[in-house]
């Protein structure tokens, strides 16, 4: 039967034809079928004729299956006001007294449902992350990043980029079943982002907060405090806050070895606080009449994982990450030694002892957009620098959600309330509890575990204000006029070619 020809993958791609039940899909059925004719194989086959005797069945085109009459399911003519009637069907096999609603129903649940009752059903999914859902199950391989110059994308004043971030579930936090999960990202727990939102394409560069600076003189934190932020002397190898560091510069060079690194406008903004970027946002909320903002972490988190489940969004190998992500590798390994006899390292030790085997060609930060993007058409969520998040950081939040929801969805979390002190002395031995906000991301300098989806706790190494491996992209909301189609916005947002069909 069926389920013989049927493997999980294909019937993933049957349940995403199911979906379009609940939708208005007539268009779509056609390009789906498009998709499998490319690649018509046994499998795509088989799951294709499963979806289309599915949707005929719901259309009445079809006859009932045998094993509902096995269920006895009463046959026509019988007392229609008896409670144990779920539906009738006509002695020649077509469904009767069901609305076509009703039918769709019935169908999802007998021939799916209660098969593989495991199998979460989200409804809210829109169309087109179904259709690239099946087109990554018909084409392996084709996944992250492969759709996303199909994606439209919004310029704003400042030549910012903004992708449209559907609506939609998704699971939050790491699951049991990872090593490298620490309990700050468990229990794993059901998250819905309800309403779709703006986030930037890439970091925030340094050219655009350059463009904050030159309008308002606004100094950072560690400017005016004088303490600056936390950098890189490659002189000692030795990571330290000093009063130069600032996003302006960040590494002393080697004189003996110099690394040839230089920060253009095109590379990401660090050595920000988290004040430093709600100012930032303030200041391009104000410039355009527009509520910018940091992402909630669970934004971030959603956005990031682009509908996938695994470790990262290419997949749950670390190698894949050479594709998507600036972490510590072979490039930064060769300019990074430890030239102190103080410890923890012997001097001479080249840095991090973590460091991937391949060479990236980016030691430090890289410019934005150099690797590849998720299905989301968003750069740079796994590595370069890690982005601030509104949310204050609780260890025991997720935990503290389940407690209060049990099993239910969290709709749009914000996080805690206020900041909990932490005990910080693991990382800066001697440092008193404070509170911190959340970092979500990994960085250039981080190990691979530190780049994972669900990654909260790596960037505790980070109770200072700012560092050189730190920035932070931005939202901002998303509302489509129902004249028009389009969201209501000046010149400056239009897409390049003068477009405006954003994705709904």
């Amino acid at each position: 039967m069926i389920d013989k020809d049927l493997g999980d993958d294909m019937l993933k791609l049957v349940r995403y034809k199911i979906l379009f039940v609940k939708r208005e899909y007539e268009v779509a059925f056609q390009e789906m079928e498009d998709l499998v004719v490319d690649n018509l194989n046994s499998a795509a086959f088989t799951a294709w004729k499963i979806a289309e005797f599915l949707d005929n069945l719901a259309r009445g085109e079809t006859d009932v299956p045998k094993k509902w009459e096995e269920k006895n399911y009463p046959a026509d003519g019988v007392d229609p006001n008896s409670k144990n009637v779920l539906v009738r069907y006509r002695k020649d096999g077509k469904l009767i007294d069901l609305n076509h609603d009703d039918k769709k129903y019935l169908r999802l649940y007998y021939e799916v449902v209660e098969r593989y009752p495991r199998e979460s059903f989200k409804y809210e999914e829109q169309q087109i992350r179904v259709l690239e859902e099946i087109r990554d199950r018909i084409f392996p391989g084709a996944g992250y990043g492969n759709r996303h110059k199909s994606r439209q994308v919004i310029r704003n004043s400042i030549s910012m980029e903004l992708v449209v971030i559907p609506a939609g579930e998704f699971l939050m936090g790491s699951p049991a079943t990872d090593k490298d999960a620490s309990p700050d990202e468990q229990p794993q727990h059901l998250v819905q982002i309800t309403k779709p939102f703006l986030m930037s394409k890439y970091e925030v560069t340094v050219g655009q907060f350059l463009k904050f600076v030159q309008e308002t003189g606004y100094k950072t934190e560690g400017q005016k405090t004088g303490k600056g932020s936390t950098g890189l002397d490659l002189r000692t190898g030795k990571v330290e806050q000093k009063p130069e560091y600032t996003w302006q510069f960040w590494l002393h060079e080697d004189e003996h070895q110099q690394s040839g690194f230089e920060q253009t406008e095109e590379h990401p903004v660090v050595c920000v606080s988290w004040n430093d970027a709600r100012e930032f946002c303030n200041w391009l909320s104000n410039k355009e009449g527009k509520a910018y903002r940091l992402p909630t972490e669970a934004e971030w988190e959603y956005a990031c994982r682009a509908r996938t489940t695994t470790r990262y969004y290419s997949g749950d190998s670390e190698d894949r990450l050479k594709d998507v992500a600036n972490l510590a590798d072979a490039s930064l390994k060769a300019r990074w030694v430890w030239r102190s006899t103080d410890p923890p390292f012997p001097e001479g030790t080249h840095l991090p002892p973590y460091a991937k085997a391949w060479n990236d060609g980016y030691p430090f930060t890289a410019p934005v957009g150099r690797f590849k993007p998720n299905r989301f058409g968003l750069y740079d969520m796994h590595g370069n620098v890690g982005e601030w998040c509104s949310d204050w950081y609780d260890p025991n939040y997720y935990a503290a959600e389940i407690e209060i929801r049990g099993k239910s969805v969290s709709k749009d979390p914000t996080g805690p309330a206020t900041g909990v002190l932490v005990d910080i002395s693991d990382r800066l031995p001697g440092a008193p509890p404070r509170t911190l906000r959340v970092i979500r991301g990994g960085v250039w300098l981080d190990p691979a575990t530190g780049l994972r989806s669900a990654d909260r706790r790596t960037h505790r190494r980070h109770p200072v204000d700012s560092a050189a491996d730190i920035g932070f992209r931005v939202v901002r909301s998303y509302q489509v006029s129902v004249s028009t189609g389009a969201e209501g916005r000046p010149q400056a947002d239009m897409n390049q070619d003068g477009t405006n069909n954003l994705e709904k």
